[in-house]
């Protein structure tokens, strides 16, 4: 607002961008695992304050706040794994030795031997998928991805107004006057535990929609919606994909194949700016 009824807001920060890491899963079954989160950083203290995040959400920093093997070989041990064997623990007897399948693209951090091996003695078959079909095959870009990003998208929204109004409101109390300049402050410091608490937040919000998780292997008919052939019972599996949100409010996704008759688990790996900002490239047709 740089004169009377002018619509501008100035934004202090905007330079100042930083970005995260954003590890998603979800499984067949409507669950939606702990995320891992990585931060920009070579030491803890580059990590969010005062932010109470969940006991068993994998939360860590990189120099460069991108997955690597390393990060990929700590989430599988501290949320895959865990996951993976409860599932199995409540199994019957008979059916105690199933191995899960984890699906992924590419991405160099996911074919790394180390993780292969890892993932190999830990009874978890890798599998990598397709070009350019994650639109058609891959259930969190079918269904949880747009709603997580939706409700940061609704949080930062809320949050802006309510530091507009409240700004105005305190200038006009003091002065009688309309502040002539609102100023919005979208640092790193003043913006990351705010945002890691939307994370939070949506993460909670997202988990309780069992149906919307589903709903993704159904588009991307990896589940049978029948009594009789339910394979959520018998198999697990993980699906793996990154996606990148930037400015424009568009994906950039990697690309991801179709897994038939397994029971999967979806990982995505999802890039966001601390003020929910986007960058994306255009995306192929999926390649017969």
């Amino acid at each position: 607002m740089e004169q009377q009824g002018s619509q501008q807001v100035p934004i202090t920060g905007i330079d100042d961008k930083r970005q995260i890491t954003l590890l998603l899963a979800t499984s067949m079954n409507g669950s939606l695992l702990p995320p891992q989160l990585i931060y920009q950083g070579k030491t803890d203290r580059s990590l969010p304050k005062g932010v109470d995040f969940p006991d068993n959400w994998d939360v860590t920093s990189t120099e460069t706040h991108w997955s690597n093997e390393d990060t990929m070989i700590r989430f599988v041990d501290k949320v895959i794994l865990p996951y993976v064997e409860g599932i199995i623990e409540d199994l019957p007897l008979s059916q105690k030795n199933q191995k899960a399948v984890a699906i992924f693209d590419v991405y160099r951090a996911h074919t790394g031997e180390k993780l292969l091996s890892h993932l190999k003695k830990n009874d978890i078959i890798p599998l990598f998928v397709p070009a350019a079909c994650t639109d058609k095959l891959q259930p969190l870009d079918l269904s949880v991805n747009r709603e997580y990003k939706e409700q940061l998208k609704s949080n930062f929204h809320d949050w802006y107004s309510a530091q507009v109004v409240q700004q105005l409101n305190h200038q006009e109390d003091i002065t009688g006057e309309r502040a002539p300049k609102v100023i919005v402050d979208l640092k790193t410091s003043v913006m990351k535990p705010i945002h890691a608490q939307w994370v939070v937040s949506t993460h909670q919000i997202i988990s309780t929609r069992t149906d919307l998780i589903k709903s993704g292997f159904r588009k991307a008919d990896l589940l049978i919606n029948t009594a009789k052939h339910n394979l959520a019972d018998h198999v697990n599996s993980n699906v793996i994909n990154e996606v990148v949100i930037d400015k424009d409010l568009e994906i950039n996704t990697a690309n991801q194949s179709h897994a038939d008759h397994v029971n999967n688990n979806v990982i995505n790996e999802i890039v966001i700016d601390q003020d929910l900002e986007i960058n994306t490239a255009n995306r192929k047709p999926c390649r017969p």
